[in-house]
């Protein structure tokens, strides 16, 4: 979901608040799963955090508040220019130091290596995507069978996490060749393991938590 016509709607998730311009995605069970999910580390995530997908920032921007001098520095990616915007503005107001970044995935940070890895992934298959005219929907649409993005993102992901550092994915019933290619993660070298899950109506929605050997 996003918003529309020039609008900006205020989301706000134990008690940090985001404005959410049109076309950004709106965070919604997914992006509050994965928040509890990684807060429930506290501590033990430390160092430094790239978030792929950022949206309107609300994941790295609770993140960074929670975790103050703990986690930093804070860097997130989005490949859609007005939610890199939109998270730039989300971060100046809620006062932490992100550096928002335009590419698709790893792309904007090829050389660098970070100990705190997240992403919510789209993960919806080409058909649950209504099929209105217009940009395609780069926060919904995971790909013909709704796993093409997770797995770009998994063979990515150990030239950029560093040796016992955490990457945390969300995954979602919707796409069932998604969970499988999680469970068949050891043949890219890393582990991955469900650490959180939930049932919600239409769909039941996972995280993992992904490490390096």
């Amino acid at each position: 979901m996003r918003p529309g016509n020039g609008l900006s709607i205020p989301s706000v998730y134990r008690g940090v608040g985001v404005d959410v311009d049109e076309g950004v995605y709106i965070p919604s069970d997914d992006t509050f799963m994965l928040i509890d999910a990684m807060g429930s580390y506290g501590p033990t995530l430390k160092g430094s955090m790239l978030e792929i997908g950022t949206g309107s920032g609300l994941l790295s921007i609770s993140m960074l508040m929670a975790n103050k001098g703990i986690v930093w520095p804070g860097v997130a990616t989005d490949i859609d220019p007005r939610a890199v915007e939109c998270a730039q503005k989300n971060a100046k107001k809620n006062g932490v130091e992100l550096d928002v970044l335009t590419g698709d995935i790893f792309d904007p940070v090829r050389d660098r290596h970070f100990d705190v890895v997240a992403f919510n992934p789209p993960y919806l298959p080409e058909p649950h995507i209504d099929g209105s005219e217009g940009p395609r929907a780069t926060d919904l649409d995971g790909g013909p069978q709704g796993h093409e993005v997770m797995a770009r993102f998994l063979e990515g992901l150990p030239k950029h996490l560093s040796r016992g550092g955490s990457g945390f994915l969300v995954a979602s019933s919707a796409s069932p060749t998604a969970i499988g290619l999680l469970e068949r993660a050891n043949r890219l070298g890393i582990v991955a393991e469900q650490v959180a899950v939930r049932l919600f109506p239409f769909e039941k929605l996972y995280v993992y938590r992904i490490t390096i050997p």
